[in-house]
């Protein structure tokens, strides 16, 4: 698959937020090259002049820690949680590249002094650890990992270019060894093939709490879920759907999480469903 890279600037980088406990977003990309099937994040092609279908473009910021830097020095007060990696990863292949996510980093341990910013960073990506030495830093940082399963196979088939399970496992083991907070993000659990419990007990020693998050598929991309799904899972198709849609279905998962944190004295906070 051929991916388009293209330099852009950007005239804000840290942006207000939506999404629950988290107060902004920093994203140094647009686009990912991860190429995951369940992708939500196509909706960010809307802001972009790319004709190339998501996953096959990514835009590069490079005058990231640039803008940062100015809205950080601005009269504004930043207080709260930092997101980076909404709606990209951070940590994408271009990364080790461009460095965009490193000198954001960096400018965010400038100010931190200044501003009262928890740092929270998600990724798929094993290539986290580079940057061990400026997260260190932070007086308030944590790493999340999105784990889906463990299954080679599924993997493949659904995060085809992200880091395999067992490297972002790894990932989680050498941040937390090296004193950063990590979490196990269980996302996006898919009904009848994520097996919660080897995804707890895999890294249950590298991650100081949990949190999960359903599959969502009212973001358009149930086309690419059911072409995936029929083609590499035909006789799992009928009952998948049927899961998917049965909110019994997502309380047994809930409390199937809830019991493996418990036995082994993790911290669980919850599973986020898509209305």
């Amino acid at each position: 698959m051929r991916t388009e890279f293209k330099k852009v600037t950007c005239k804000s980088l840290i942006n207000k937020s939506n999404i629950p406990n988290t107060q902004y977003a920093i994203n140094p990309y647009t686009g990912c090259t991860h190429g995951c099937v369940y992708c939500y994040a196509k909706f960010m092609k809307r802001y972009t002049s790319h004709m190339e279908k998501w996953g096959e473009f990514v835009d590069i910021k490079i005058n990231a820690s640039e803008v940062l830097e100015k809205q950080l020095t601005s009269r504004k007060k930043y207080d709260g949680t930092v997101l980076i990696g909404s709606v990209t990863d951070a940590y994408q292949p271009v990364e080790l590249k461009y460095k965009i996510t490193r000198r954001v980093l960096k400018t965010l341990l400038k100010y931190q002094s200044y501003h009262q910013l928890n740092v929270s960073i998600l990724t798929k990506s094993y290539n986290v650890i580079r940057d061990i030495d400026l997260l260190r830093n932070f007086d308030n940082c944590e790493v999340g990992v999105s784990i889906s399963n463990l299954d080679k196979k599924f993997a493949k088939v659904f995060e085809p270019f992200a880091s395999p399970p067992e490297k972002r496992i790894k990932a989680l083991k050498v941040l937390k060894e090296n004193g950063i907070r990590t979490y196990l993000f269980m996302s996006p659990v898919f009904p009848g093939f994520s097996d919660v419990q080897s995804v707890v007990e895999a890294t249950k020693s590298y991650v100081d709490f949990v949190m999960a998050e359903a599959l969502n598929y009212k973001c358009g991309n149930w086309r690419n879920i059911e072409y995936a799904m029929k083609r590499y899972y035909p006789k799992r198709w009928s009952d998948f759907t049927q899961l998917l849609k049965d909110n019994r279905t997502w309380i047994h998962i809930e409390n199937r999480i809830k019991g493996e944190c418990k036995k082994y004295e993790l911290s669980f906070r919850g599973l986020f469903l898509h209305k």
